[in-house]
């Protein structure tokens, strides 16, 4: 059977999408969002055999792949309108690209003939263009019927791209792994730059300064586990140093001294694994990092 894909939710992701199968030599047939004009445009950057739909069932109709990319908290609304409308979704996979919400709130859909799954890039879109490329080398999470997964599976291994296949269950913890990575790392880095200015460094060479140590320290948890790849005066035990950051920051900038305590803590939760091995030190090191 030919897949024809229908995408429902012109953002970012969802253009992004759609343009990297079309790039792939994938019918995409029609986009459809909460304007119209939305999803012309996204449509009209896909190609001129990428429709912009009015109308959600008819997009449905044309497509055996239904492709969901609106915000998580559209997605109930988009089952609830198909249900209501009783569009007929026999020998269609339906699935959402969330990677906080499970294929489970698809699952009225089975009623009406659909296979339902979760497909969540990890990945992030800052444009469609950018996005399509970025999809090239982005790890997948699929879950969902067994129907679907294997279906999707499928095309997946076809288009060469990573990824693994969870349950359920498991998506929650899949996703805050997700976030710690992306959206806590950004806020370490945020926080950092605040401490570069309690230096007298501003944000615009703080960024520049850093992103070389950062760039090194990602290759370097990529060759080897975290906890080899760590470096710094916490795994080498330098009790000094570590105290020598505390007295500062409590003195030049206290509100930023429980973020220092909670980071380092798990630093040093990272250090004890492969490197840190002195007891005497650990300890020390716990009792400065833990004042209450």
């Amino acid at each position: 059977m030919i897949i024809t894909i229908g995408v429902i939710g012109a953002g970012r992701l969802g253009t992004s999408f759609a343009l990297f199968m079309h790039n792939k030599g994938y019918n995409v047939t029609g986009m459809y969002s909460r304007t119209y004009d939305s999803a012309h445009k996204s449509a009209t950057l896909i190609g001129e055999f990428c429709k912009a739909y009015e109308d959600l069932s008819t997009i449905i109709r044309d497509c055996n792949w239904i492709v969901i990319t609106t915000r998580d908290d559209a997605i109930s609304q988009v089952v609830r309108q198909i249900i209501d409308q009783k569009i007929n979704l026999t020998n269609k996979i339906v699935f959402h690209m969330s990677g906080a919400s499970t294929s489970l709130i698809l699952e009225p859909l089975c009623s009406l003939g659909a296979e339902i799954a979760s497909l969540h890039p990890l990945q992030t879109f800052a444009d469609p263009v950018q996005g399509a490329l970025a999809l090239e080398k982005a790890y997948f999470s699929l879950e969902g019927s067994s129907v679907a997964v294997e279906i999707i599976k499928n095309e997946l291994l076809q288009l060469k791209l990573h990824h693994f296949i969870i349950t359920a269950e498991q998506k929650p913890l899949y996703h805050a792994a997700a976030s710690m990575a992306s959206n806590s790392l950004v806020a370490v880095i945020d926080y950092s730059l605040s401490l570069l200015e309690q230096a007298g460094i501003n944000r615009e060479q703080g960024v520049e300064a850093l992103f070389p140590l950062m760039e090194t320290s990602l290759f370097n948890c990529k060759g080897k586990s975290p906890a080899k790849a760590l470096t710094g005066p916490i795994v080498r035990g330098d009790v000094e140093t570590v105290a020598l950051h505390v007295d500062k920051i409590k003195k030049e900038a206290p509100s930023l001294l429980p973020f220092y305590y909670h980071l380092s803590q798990l630093t040093l939760e990272t250090a004890v694994k492969e490197q840190l091995t002195d007891v005497h030190i650990i300890n020390k090191l716990k009792e400065l990092l833990n004042p209450e």
